[in-house]
């Protein structure tokens, strides 16, 4: 699992076994004479993401001193984990140092928006759309080059040039935005099938390896763990991308 809070990455055994994340709906309710209660649903409230672990590496006080800094200056971050792709504050951030390359945390982090479902994956989209898409366009058009899976690198070039080619979504009638879906989301399944292939690489196992077997399987482990996370980071993009597309085109992806 890949994990990325604003600007720090969280690398290998630094990522923890779980993350605790959730929801509970707000509910107006009242309770009648004899039993009956009339409930109305008011809404989903995120429940704060928390989880712990420890920083590894010679810029583990560094990475520390990150962390510190999105707690202390309350701005909204980024937070991507799995498929989950959030805007978050850091509300709290705790450390026990034990030596400079090895420092515990605990992080709890409030959630402002869901990027991927709710109302945060498609506030003002209709009104800004050109805006927003733009951004993602140019997000993943940085990330892209250091992509090494050919699929994906072909996918997503077509799906995001469709995008740039396409003028000003703002006034764009349904069958151009609909246009779009569609490699859009063929490019969001080659990325999906290459997570699960870099995937099965990191969890490879070998039986009583040689040493040029131990040297092979390290090298391809550091390199799935590189394209895993810059997968991750072009799955969300695009994920977010397409939503908004199909939410202003008012059809179903």
């Amino acid at each position: 699992m890949n994990l990325t809070l604003g600007s720090v990455t969280f690398q290998e055994w630094e990522v923890p076994n779980k993350i605790e994340h959730g929801s509970k709906q707000r509910l107006s309710a009242n309770k009648n004479i004899g039993g009956q209660r009339n409930v109305n649903a008011m809404g989903a409230d995120p429940k704060n993401i928390k989880w712990a672990g420890r920083l590894w590496g010679p810029d583990a006080t560094s990475r520390r001193d990150q962390l510190q800094s999105m707690c202390d200056g309350g701005q909204q971050v980024s937070l991507m984990f799995s498929t989950k792709y959030y805007m978050v504050v850091v509300e709290d951030v705790s450390f026990s140092h034990e030596l400079d390359f090895m420092i515990l945390y605990e992080i709890d982090c409030y959630v402002v928006s869901d990027m991927l479902s709710g109302a945060g994956a498609v506030s003002s989209i209709v009104q800004n759309l050109t805006s927003v898409t733009g951004a993602d366009v140019s997000s993943i058009n940085a990330i892209l080059p250091t992509v090494q899976t050919a699929s994906v690198v072909s996918t997503v070039t077509t799906a995001v040039n469709n995008v740039s080619n396409a003028g000003d979504l703002d006034t764009a009638d349904i069958t151009v935005l609909s246009s779009l879906i569609g490699p859009l989301q063929t490019a969001i399944a080659s990325t999906q099938s290459a997570q699960t292939s870099q995937d099965d690489i990191l969890s490879t196992t070998l039986a009583a390896p040689t040493m040029p077997q131990l040297i092979a399987l390290l090298n391809s482990v550091s390199s799935a763990h590189d394209e895993a996370l810059l997968l991750f980071q072009i799955y969300n993009l695009l994920t977010r991308l397409t939503r908004n597309i199909v939410n202003a085109a008012g059809v179903s992806a």
